[in-house]
């Protein structure tokens, strides 16, 4: 299982060697601990982990064999469920923040239909050697993720912000009726130089 909660934004996408490139000229970008601002020389953000790097490093894994549980709890990660409720934010990062200048925002601004035709970097239909891919996303692309103060059985000054996908995942997982006879290993704060696939 590779799990990854917290904030997502966009940049310009960088065109890629033979790559087709993404209809809308914007990557999706999950923001690590230690996340850094608009690098002009580079055209990127400082630590930035792309969209395409998550798919390829799956790839690889379900290449060899492995099933892969991927679940992405962040602004502009894939599907997910809006609520209007008292005390709900969102979970994205206006990339002003992160240093991108408003020049370069504007010449990549989204539309209500943006990521619908969205190039992935994991081949769905490629045949694998016994490897497989499920892959839970909170939201669309051009999509924010909510989180609000849970749980709500608790009184106001007692609750904590909770994406809200990922506590509805894991009260699904929690209710279920397994034997849990599976390992979960837990680490706070994913950084740009974490070791992986």
């Amino acid at each position: 299982m590779i799990y990854l909660a917290g904030h997502g934004s966009f940049v310009p996408e960088v065109p890629k060697p033979g790559g087709a490139g993404e209809p809308d000229g914007t990557d999706e970008i999950f923001l690590p601990l230690d996340i850094g601002v608009w690098n002009a020389a580079g055209a990127r953000v400082d630590n930035q982990i792309l969209d395409d790097e998550f798919g390829e490093r799956v790839t690889r894994l379900v290449n060899r064999g492995a099933f892969v549980w991927f679940v992405l709890d962040a602004c502009h990660s894939g599907t997910g469920v809006r609520s209007a409720d008292e005390g709900i934010v969102t979970r994205d990062l206006d990339p002003a923040d992160l240093g991108i200048p408003a020049g370069i925002q504007a010449s990549v601004l989204r539309t209500g239909t943006a990521g619908h035709d969205r190039a992935s970097a994991f081949d769905v239909g490629a045949a694998r050697p016994g490897g497989s891919l499920v892959a839970f996303y909170a939201v669309q692309p051009e999509q924010l993720a909510l989180e609000r103060p849970l749980p709500l059985e608790l009184p106001a000054v007692e609750r904590r912000q909770h994406g809200l996908m990922t506590w509805s995942l894991v009260q699904a997982i929690r209710s279920g009726r397994g034997n849990g006879g599976h390992r979960t290993e837990r680490r706070e704060g994913y950084t740009r130089g974490s070791s992986g696939a």
